[in-house]
Parts: C-alpha cells; sequence; structure tokens
C-alpha cells in the first residue's frame, strides 16, 4: 500500500496553545460543554447523556467538547498538537448546530463545521474529529438514525435485543486503513500503533480530508443505544467492552464507559481488554481527554 505521510493529520499528545473563545449567542450553552470545560449533561427525560473529562499526564485542560439534545448527540475532539484545538473542538460543535438549527441535513453538518472554523480565523491546521447521531420518530414504531463522523471519533450502535453492536463507524486514520488493506494484520494493534494518533480527515478551516463517513438505520422504537465518543474512550475500550457497559447501564452508560477508559491511561504496565471473547493485554502507557455521549433511542 502507498503511503505518504506528508499531509497527514497528527495528533501529538501534548496541550495546545491557549487562547479566549469568543462567545456566540446564537448557542444554547446549556446543552453544551466546550471551552476546556470539564463535566456532564443530561436530557430532561434522561434519554440522552454526556460526559467530558480531562485525562492524560500531559493534558492541562479539556480539548474535547460534547452536545446533547433529546433527540441529537455530538462529540468533537480538537487535534491536541494544533494550536487553538480545544478552540476548534468548541466551533466544530457550534457549526454543526447551527447548520442543524437551519435544518441542515446531518450529511452535511461536518461541512458547516469547516466553513465556522473558516469564520473565526483559527491558526492554519487547527481542527477536529466529530461524531454525532440524530434520531427522528416514524410511523410503525419505527426510528430513524442518522449517523456521521470525521477522523476517528467513533459512533457505535448497539441493539437492546440482539445485545451487540450492529454498526461501528470505520476509523479515517492511518492505522485503521492499515488494518483494512492488510498491512497490519492484527486489528488489537490499533491500541498501541506509533501511527494510531494520525487520522486522515477532521474538521479543518481547509476543508475535510475526506467524506465523512455516514450511515441511516431505521429501527424499533425502545430497541437502540447510540454512543458517540472521542478517541480517549475507542483508544483503551474495544466495541465489545462498550457494548457491555452501555447495555448494562444504558442511559447511565456514559459515566461508567468513561471511568472504565480513565482507568486505562497512564499505565506504565499497559491494561487488558476483551476482544473475541478473550482477555488480551496491551502494552501502551498514554492517555488523553475523555469524551462520550449516549442516546437512547
Amino acid at each position: 500500500m502507498n503511503m505518504h505521510l506528508e499531509g497527514l493529520i497528527r495528533r501529538p499528545r501534548t496541550a495546545p496553545k491557549k487562547s479566549e473563545v469568543r462567545d456566540d449567542e446564537e448557542i444554547k450553552t446549556q446543552h453544551m460543554i466546550g471551552n476546556r470545560a470539564t463535566g456532564k449533561l443530561e436530557t430532561v427525560d434522561g434519554t440522552c447523556t454526556a460526559l467530558s473529562m480531562v485525562g492524560g499526564s500531559l493534558k492541562d485542560h479539556n480539548e474535547d467538547a460534547v452536545f446533547v439534545d433529546s433527540d441529537f448527540i455530538a462529540v468533537a475532539d480538537g487535534m491536541g498538537g494544533a494550536r487553538d484545538g480545544s478552540l476548534a473542538a468548541y466551533w466544530t460543535l457550534v457549526g454543526t448546530i447551527k447548520g442543524r438549527h437551519r435544518g441542515q441535513p446531518v450529511s452535511s453538518l461536518p461541512g458547516e463545521a469547516c466553513n465556522t472554523l473558516m469564520e473565526q480565523n483559527l491558526s492554519q491546521g487547527s481542527g477536529a474529529t466529530l461524531a454525532m447521531a440524530k434520531k427522528t420518530p416514524l410511523k410503525n414504531a419505527q426510528t430513524k438514525l442518522e449517523l456521521c463522523s470525521v477522523g476517528d471519533a467513533k459512533v457505535y450502535v448497539i441493539s437492546k435485543s440482539q445485545k451487540e453492536v450492529i454498526y461501528e463507524s470505520n476509523d479515517q486514520s492511518l492505522i485503521q486503513s492499515q488494518i483494512d488493506s492488510g498491512v497490519t494484520k492484527d486489528p488489537l494493534e490499533r491500541y498501541s500503533s506509533p501511527v494510531s494518533n494520525i487520522v486522515l480527515s477532521a474538521v479543518m478551516a481547509e476543508g475535510l480530508g475526506d467524506e465523512p463517513r455516514y450511515k441511516e438505520l431505521v429501527r424499533p422504537v425502545g430497541d437502540t443505544i447510540i454512543v458517540c465518543c472521542s478517541d480517549g474512550v475507542s483508544d483503551f475500550m474495544t466495541p465489545e467492552e462498550v457494548t457491555e457497559i452501555a447495555l448494562k447501564y444504558q442511559n447511565l452508560a456514559a459515566d461508567k464507559i468513561a471511568e472504565t477508559a480513565l482507568s486505562r491511561q497512564n499505565r506504565q504496565e499497559g491494561f487488558d481488554v476483551r476482544y473475541g471473547g478473550k482477555k488480551h493485554h496491551i502494552q501502551s502507557n498514554h492517555g488523553d481527554n475523555t469524551s462520550v455521549a449516549v442516546m437512547m433511542a
């Protein structure tokens, strides 16, 4: 496979230079955590929750942002090595939410976010990965799901009746492309590879590196759990483990997923994961901001 590293987007595990976020009156910030903040969000009906936490020994503030509403969740992860990375995550969600308020299709919201980053005049190369999900009620007790991701931010769709992941977004990352092409034979390499922090697409003022991953599903009402997360979760947990926690805790799963991911960070001895029903040891010692949003549908 002929890979050209020049122009790929690397996500070093260092904190970006701090700068001030300008307030935006059009966004209802009670539904959003951003601007280096941490915390938890929950919709009034309890069907959507989100958590965003600082993680990693080299992180001195949160570079992620999360948003929840009764029918929509989103997670953005600022590229940590780029100046203004936390601002990029914040404004990525602002642009996403603005586009949603204007009735733009979910598949076009990453482009709306790119336009917002361009308007903010952030430093060249600043950007964010993005994962989002929207649910829309249909007739005959069905729900339409619109799922979209950019970079290595993840979307998982879990069936409660089947007790398994029925959709997992495919990362736009160098390590995933190596796994897909067969260059990397072991899928567990994604958790320890030295190139695991290189993404092939992101929301940037310059545009997207590739078309967003987009999927539509129609599901029975009440049978689905959707999880959107940053790589601060997916770099430390397998889909099996996310599924088990989501099925057990359901609308309270965001706390438990984040707790599990954070417990595996910055351990010199590495950590264990469950994959294919078996325990595997991952020799990796790093940390990252950890953000996850959960929606019941």
